[in-house]
């Protein structure tokens, strides 16, 4: 959550120092239109209905998917190093009928 809202002040900052609008087609561009954004490139979903129209969005929307991929790929790991399959039986090794 906390990349998530960097990123939104980010694009946000960025808005206003730009000389045009930070997603094409647009003329304005509301807060939540910049948490949607950054919630949806972080998890990496991409609707595509919001796309940042300069280079320096592009830019960190790049690095945002990344950091997402990376977050995906580590949480991942992290929950299957937590699963463990019970024995079968307690005090005798795993099922070998078959």
């Amino acid at each position: 959550m906390i990349f998530g809202f960097r990123f939104t002040s980010l694009y946000a900052a960025v808005d206003r120092l730009q000389a045009g609008p930070f997603f094409g087609d647009r003329r304005g561009s509301e807060t939540g239109d910049f948490i949607f954004f950054g919630s949806t490139t972080l998890t990496t979903i991409g609707y595509g209905n919001l796309v940042p129209s300069g280079q320096p969005g592009k830019m960190f929307a790049g690095l945002e998917m990344l950091l997402g991929q990376i977050f995906l790929v580590t949480l991942i790991a992290r929950l299957v190093s937590l699963w463990r399959p019970q024995r079968r039986l307690a005090g005798r090794g795993p099922d070998r009928s078959t």
